[in-house]
């Protein structure tokens, strides 16, 4: 299944929307949120805190160059649209590294959650991002190559910065970074 993990304040009565995609899944992943490998079972750590769930928000979606905090909440417009946004893009990226690659959606949730988290192995990431790079048979509609290029530069800049809460300003104003060039 798909997950998301959201900062929910309000009562039981109050409606509230939730993107659940496969960006939100990665986020809850990092958030350290699984899946039995049969989708029978869920299982959230018992102590997550509010402040676990931002960071893995944030981080994902500095991983893919997204100026969000809350990719639950964020405005997601897809490729099937005229004018696809950052998120949809970023979307369109994450599909294409399944179908280059003949992978699931776990299998490449799985190696962006590692590679997010820092882990040693960042071969799978890397071996991903190349795969949609060089395939030629990439064509998602209103997204260029050059899009998704621009989204893998990104993601695959080991010099990024790294989510810590030097990301808040004094006053509580988020701060986003996004670079789209090399340092």
């Amino acid at each position: 299944p798909l997950l998301a993990v959201v900062n929910y304040t309000g009562d039981a009565k109050t409606a509230q929307t939730v993107n659940v995609t496969p960006l939100t899944n990665v986020a809850a992943l990092v958030a350290g949120v699984s899946a039995s490998a049969e989708n029978t079972k869920i299982t959230v750590p018992q102590a997550l805190t509010t402040s676990e769930i931002t960071k893995a928000n944030i981080q994902v979606a500095q991983k893919f160059g997204l100026p969000v905090d809350d990719l639950t909440s964020a405005k997601v417009v897809t490729s099937d649209k005229d004018t696809v946004n950052e998120y949809g893009k970023a979307l369109a990226l994450l599909s294409q590294m399944e179908k280059s690659n003949g992978k699931d959606t776990a299998s490449v949730a799985t190696i962006i959650k590692d590679a997010v988290k820092g882990g040693t192995n960042t071969t799978d990431f890397t071996d991903l991002i190349n795969t949609v790079t060089n395939d030629s048979k990439v064509s998602i509609k209103n997204v260029s190559m050059d899009d998704l290029k621009s989204i893998t530069q990104v993601s695959d800049d080991a010099t990024a910065p790294a989510f810590t809460s030097a990301n808040t300003n004094s006053d509580g104003t988020k701060i986003y970074l996004h670079f789209n060039s090399a340092l």
